[in-house]
């Protein structure tokens, strides 16, 4: 059964974002810090979210959330919940009611309480919420309807809504639909256009008594279950900011992924629930992104992986300059669940390869006219693998070096795990 990829919503130096998963996301805000350097390998010289392609920071943030250093930590403190985040000068408090923001020089403070969701003329009351944090996230559990969380790391502050299912107050026909978050703090809102330098895009500027804009919320980009894009736009009445979503044709869940939108990669021969992206790797100017239920030929889920270079006048809208496959796949290898990038080096993980699960990964190099399209130079398997090791289903590379997860080898008792390294 195939399984929906979940997004997000990031805070970082340029622009806060706010994604919806399952789902919606949303744009935040962020003070005009310089971004950190990544600390894996993933990206190395990324300045800005701005640098991402469209849909790649939620993938990238995610794949943060294993390795959030101590300092990004939320700590209790009575019924609320607290976290600083040291690369942008923030703290962030987590009341029953939502989530504060202000700078670590108390020179502003802001806040967002989602309030209302439902259809446009027929908002009502979101339901209350239960909070429940693990390391650096923080779920608003509210019922079994709708969950809004975020993920504290060296990026910024990522949230999202979690939508299981429509509003059931429909008001009038063919109505938005809406959620209704409320503004608080020190900052004024001014919702305005900003033009790309190859679209228009609503920003919500949150500036001081002078009018200085000190942060952005930002970007709308919303799709369906399907990958359709849904018309999204950002509505501000007073202090109440309004996200509207057509999602009259939209099957649910829905993502809503708010933040300047540089550039969309996608796949020239994709197809539905393919899941382009579920893993995604970038290095320098280089992306590769995993899409573990691609058809190959006659075979249904083997997966492919697809690689993007960044055109000499910055990311747009592409399509891949590469495509990647094993020349041995068979059907549910799902080849591409994980993906790594170091330099010219690409390794891709295909954790049912062969049929018992086992697992392998494969190793590509990039030729010397340039990458195209190409099966494997290498294809690595563990000595011992078994039947559902998953051997693949994690994968990292850093220059000559390649480390494969099997998170389900038996070695040292049932599923106890192991990685393997290969020079």
């Amino acid at each position: 059964m195939k399984v929906l990829s979940r997004s997000i919503f990031v805070i970082f130096p340029v622009a806060l974002i706010l994604a919806v998963a399952m789902v919606m996301h949303s744009a935040l805000i962020a003070q005009a810090y310089s971004v950190p350097e990544a600390t894996t390998s993933t990206s190395t010289q990324i300045q800005s979210f701005g640098d991402f392609p469209n849909g790649l920071a939620p993938a990238l943030a995610k794949a943060l959330q294993d390795e959030l250093p101590a300092a990004y930590h939320l700590k209790k403190r009575g019924d609320n919940f607290w976290a600083d985040n040291p690369a942008h000068g923030m703290r962030f408090t987590f009341t029953q009611a939502g989530p504060q923001v202000q700078s670590r020089n108390g020179a502003w403070k802001w806040s967002i309480t989602l309030t209302g969701w439902g259809y446009a003329g027929a908002v009502e009351t979101v339901p209350a919420a239960q909070l429940k944090a693990k390391v650096g996230r923080l779920a608003y559990l509210r019922g079994l309807s709708l969950t809004e969380w975020y993920l504290n790391t060296n990026w910024g502050l990522e949230q999202g809504f979690i939508l299981n299912h429509r509003p059931s107050t429909i008001g009038a026909q063919h109505s938005d639909l809406v959620l209704e978050l409320a503004l608080s703090g020190t900052l004024q809102a001014q919702l305005k256009d900003e033009d790309t330098s190859t679209v228009s895009v609503q920003v919500l500027l949150l500036c001081n008594s002078t009018g200085q804009a000190l942060a952005r919320y930002t970007g709308l980009y919303a799709y369906d279950a399907n990958g359709k894009t849904l018309p999204a736009r950002l509505a501000l009445a007073g202090d109440t900011l309004r996200i509207l979503v057509d999602d009259r044709t939209a099957r649910y869940p829905i993502t809503i992924d708010p933040w300047i939108q540089q550039a969309n990669l996608t796949a020239s021969d994709g197809e539905a629930q393919d899941l382009f992206g579920f893993s995604v790797g970038i290095s320098e100017d280089t992306v590769v992104a995993g899409v573990l239920y691609a058809d190959i030929g006659s075979n249904p889920d083997q997966g492919s992986a697809y690689v993007f270079e960044k055109p000499g006048d910055g990311w747009a809208n592409m399509t891949q300059t590469a495509k990647l496959t094993a020349s041995d796949g068979e059907a549910d290898d799902r080849f591409g669940f994980s993906v790594a990038i170091s330099g010219d080096t690409i390794v891709a993980g295909a954790l049912g390869d062969p049929v018992t699960d086992a697992g392998s990964a494969y190793v590509f190099e990039k030729p010397g006219g340039g990458w195209a399209d190409m099966t494997h130079t290498a294809k690595l398997t563990a000595s011992d693998g078994a039947f559902s090791d998953y051997f693949g289903e994690s994968v990292a590379i850093s220059g000559d070096t390649v480390v494969v997860g099997a998170d389900f080898d038996d070695d040292q008792g049932e599923s106890s795990g192991s990685a393997y390294v290969f020079e």
